[in-house]
C-alpha cells in the first residue's frame, strides 16, 4: 500500500542540523520466509529520474522464522476402550497457540469419534497429548497439526505416525479384581462348611443309632 519511491524536495536541508534524513518504508515478508538475512537493494540519487547521479546500496533484513515443528509419537492404545493417545512435542524455538490435531482418515485407521482434538497453547520444547477413539490397523496414520504462530498466522503441517498394534497387546492375562477373589473364597468356604456340617450330622446320627442298639 505504499510507494517504493520517495522524493525529497530541495531546501529540505537546514543549517546547524544533521544532513541525514530518515525515510520509512514498510515491506511485506512472505509468510514462509526462513530464518536469516534477506537482501534489499536501495537506489538513491538526485536529478530528474535519478539520471544525473545515483548510487545503489544493499542491506539486509534479519528474518525470524516463527513457524513451529513437531514430533509425534503413539503413546498408548487401549484395545478395550479403543482409545489412542498421541504425544505431541513442539521442537521449534517458537511458542504456539490454539493447537489442534486432526486424523486424516485413510488407510490404517477408522475414527469412531471426533477426528479433531483441540489442545490449546504449547510452549517451545513442551509436549501435550491428543486422544482419539479409533480402530487402527498396522500401518501409517496421517495427522494434520494446525496452530497460530506468534504473528497470529494460522498454519498447518502434516505428520505421519507408524502404528503397530503388537506393541500395545498385553502378554499378561487380564487382571481379576480383588473382590472377585473374595467372592470365590466366600463361595468355596460356604461349600466346605456345608459338607462339613452334613458330614458331622451323619456322624452324630450314626453314633446315636449305635448307642440305641447297645441299650436294647
Amino acid at each position: 500500500g505504499e510507494s517504493g519511491s520517495v522524493q525529497i524536495k530541495g531546501g529540505t536541508f537546514q543549517r546547524d542540523y544533521s544532513s541525514s534524513l530518515t525515510v520509512p518504508f514498510k515491506v511485506r515478508l512472505d509468510e514462509n520466509a526462513l530464518d536469516g538475512e534477506n537482501r534489499i537493494e536501495v537506489v538513491y540519487g538526485y536529478g530528474k529520474n535519478l539520471t544525473q547521479s545515483y548510487k545503489s546500496e544493499l542491506f539486509n533484513i534479519e528474518v525470524d522464522d516463527v513457524r513451529a515443528d513437531f514430533e509425534v509419537y503413539v503413546k498408548d492404545y487401549d484395545t478395550k476402550t479403543k482409545s489412542l493417545t498421541f504425544e505431541v512435542l513442539n521442537i521449534a524455538e517458537s511458542d504456539v497457540e490454539a493447537l489442534t490435531v486432526e486424523i486424516i482418515e485413510e488407510g490404517a485407521v477408522n475414527v469412531l469419534g471426533a477426528k479433531t482434538d483441540i489442545l490449546g497453547d504449547i510452549d517451545s520444547n513442551e509436549y501435550t497429548t491428543a486422544d482419539f477413539t479409533v480402530e487402527p490397523n498396522k500401518g501409517e496414520i496421517k495427522l494434520k497439526i494446525s496452530y497460530s504462530d506468534s504473528i497470529n498466522e494460522r498454519r498447518s503441517i502434516e505428520k505421519t505416525v507408524i502404528f503397530n498394534p503388537e506393541y500395545f497387546s498385553s502378554n499378561e492375562k487380564e487382571k481379576t479384581p480383588w473382590y472377585t477373589y473374595l467372592i470365590y473364597v466366600v463361595i468355596i468356604g460356604g461349600i466346605v462348611y456345608y459338607f462339613y456340617k452334613r458330614r458331622k450330622k451323619k456322624k452324630e446320627k450314626h453314633n446315636h443309632r449305635k448307642g440305641t442298639a447297645r441299650l436294647s
